[in-house]
Order: C-alpha cells, then sequence, then structure tokens
C-alpha cells in the first residue's frame, strides 16, 4: 500500500525512484529482520521503534515484520554517493553506521536528528553521535550552518543537521548556498506564519 501510494506521488518522475521494501539499519543487524511500529493515524511517527509521544490509547499502532540491510549492502561496492537523505524517525544514526562505504565517496548529508530522544530509543549517546562524523572526516552543521557540537545538541532548535567531507568542495557549496536557500525559505515561511495569526 504505500508502496503504491509513494509511486503514484512520484508520477512521471517514479522511473527514476527504485523503492527498497526494507528498514536501514546498522551493520550487525543486516540481512535480518525487525519488529517495525507503523502509527497508522500518524504514519510519519512509524519506525523501528515506538516514538515516545505515541500513546496506544489514542494512536492506532502494529507491529509488523521488515526485512533489514544497510546502505553499503544495497549500494554495492563501487557505486558513489553524492547525496544522502534520512528521515528515519530515531534510526538515522543506525543507517548511517550501515553506510561508512557511502560515506567515504564523500556525499551531502542532510538529515532528521532527534537529539537526545533518538539517542536514548536507539541506544547512543551525543559524544558518540559527534565523533562518528569527526571519524569518518565530515563537517556536521545545524540547520543554519552553524557548527553542531555538544553544546548544539544540548539545545536543540530544529531537526535537521547537514555533514560533508571536512574541506570538501561540498562542504564549501554548501557552506556558500546555504544563506540563499534559508532566505528563500523565509520568504515562504513568512506568509504561512502571517497567515496563522
Amino acid at each position: 500500500m504505500v508502496q503504491a501510494q509513494l509511486l503514484k506521488r512520484l508520477g512521471d518522475n517514479k522511473h527514476r525512484v527504485t523503492v527498497v521494501q526494507s528498514a536501514l539499519t546498522r551493520p550487525e543487524l543486516d540481512g535480518g529482520t525487525s519488529d517495525f511500529v507503523c502509527a497508522q493515524n500518524r504514519p510519519g511517527w512509524s519506525g523501528l521503534k515506538q516514538r515516545n509521544g505515541l500513546d496506544p490509547q489514542v494512536d492506532t499502532l502494529e507491529t509488523i515484520t521488515v526485512p533489514t540491510t544497510t546502505i553499503d549492502s544495497w549500494l554495492g561496492p563501487d557505486e558513489e554517493v553524492r547525496f544522502i537523505k534520512l528521515d528515519l524517525e530515531g534510526g538515522e544514526f543506525d543507517a548511517l553506521n550501515g553506510g561508512i562505504r557511502a560515506l567515504q565517496t564523500g556525499p551531502l548529508v542532510v538529515m532528521e536528528c532527534g537529539y537526545q530522544g533518538s539517542a536514548d530509543l536507539y541506544g547512543y549517546c551525543a559524544e558518540e553521535f559527534i565523533q562518528f562524523f569527526a571519524d569518518q572526516g565530515f563537517t556536521v552543521l545545524d540547520f543554519f550552518g552553524l557548527p553542531f557540537d555538544r553544546q548544539a545538541w544540548a539545545s536543540p532548535d530544529l531537526w535537521y543537521i547537514w555533514a560533508a567531507p571536512t574541506g570538501s568542495d561540498v562542504l564549501a557549496q554548501l557552506r556558500s548556498r546555504l544563506p540563499k536557500w534559508l532566505a528563500e525559505y523565509e520568504c515562504i515561511a513568512e506568509p504561512e506564519a502571517n497567515s496563522a495569526k
């Protein structure tokens, strides 16, 4: 059902997309299966773990079994990745741990970051998260392009972060283009905010 809805939304662009019906995870779970909590009335809250804020008294929850894979297993050994976008309701860090080889090709990464809530749910800490990117040679920025560090982790503003190889053209382009993107976003967001008044 979800695949059919996705392909319908893609319309004429569906030939450019491959739908893989597996959950991205860390390497030790590759090729297995996992429980997946479907929030029927809030599908955007579905994931490998039941998110805080979902209430079985109010939300219609169904746990299904899904196959698991990693970014690296799915891609193959010689593929170059230019862009990774993750919004996995807390599972982003596990998915990136399964994508070390993909990260070595130097992509731009944009991902949701649930900060301590996701860390608690998936069993890691801020230091592991920040060190992971350092170990891969990546610079991490918050949504506005400011350095993402322990202090940023402690005071979450927005749920998205950027990451790119330190010293790379990808990072330089991100830093040069981000102010324009944010200005365009503000122009879009401002009328919405004004109409809500």
